[in-house]
C-alpha cells in the first residue's frame, strides 16, 4: 500500500508496503523535498504494479526530481522491463536527459538489452 504520511520534519513521504497502490487523485503527483513523486519511487524500487496503477491514475510520467531523474530514466537504469514498457506505452518522453544521461544511454551502460530494444522501437535516439 502507498500511504502519504506527514513526516515530523514536515515533508510528505510515501510509504510502500504489500504491493497495493492507494493514493487519492489530489496526491498522485505530490513531491517530497527532493521532488520525488510516487511514480519515481515505484520505478526506483521496481514496484511494477504500483507504477502501472500510478500511470493509469494519470501520474506525471515525465516528472523530474531535483537531479533530473524521470521514472523512465530510473526504470531503465535499474532494469525494470515492465515499468519501462508501461511508461513508453503511456507516452513517456524517451529522449529526456539527466545531465548527459538518457534512458537509452543508461540502459546501454547497464547492458539491459530488452530495455534498449523497447526504447529504440519507441524512437529513442539519444
Amino acid at each position: 500500500m502507498i500511504q502519504f504520511i506527514k513526516h515530523p520534519c514536515g515533508d510528505q513521504i510515501f510509504k510502500l508496503s504489500e504491493g497495493i497502490a492507494v493514493i487519492t487523485v489530489q496526491y498522485v503527483n505530490a513531491k517530497d523535498k527532493y521532488k520525488w513523486n510516487a511514480l519515481l519511487r515505484a520505478s526506483e524500487n521496481k514496484h511494477t504494479e504500483i507504477a502501472k496503477s500510478l500511470i493509469e491514475g494519470k501520474a506525471d510520467i515525465n516528472a523530474k526530481d531535483s537531479y533530473g531523474w524521470t521514472a523512465l530514466i530510473r526504470a531503465s537504469y535499474v532494469g525494470d522491463i515492465e515499468i519501462v514498457r508501461a511508461l513508453v506505452e503511456a507516452g513517456a518522453d524517451d529522449n529526456i536527459k539527466r545531465y548527459n544521461d538518457s534512458a537509452l544511454k543508461l540502459a546501454t551502460e547497464k547492458k539491459h538489452t530488452e530495455i534498449i530494444d523497447i526504447l529504440l522501437e519507441a524512437g529513442a535516439t539519444q
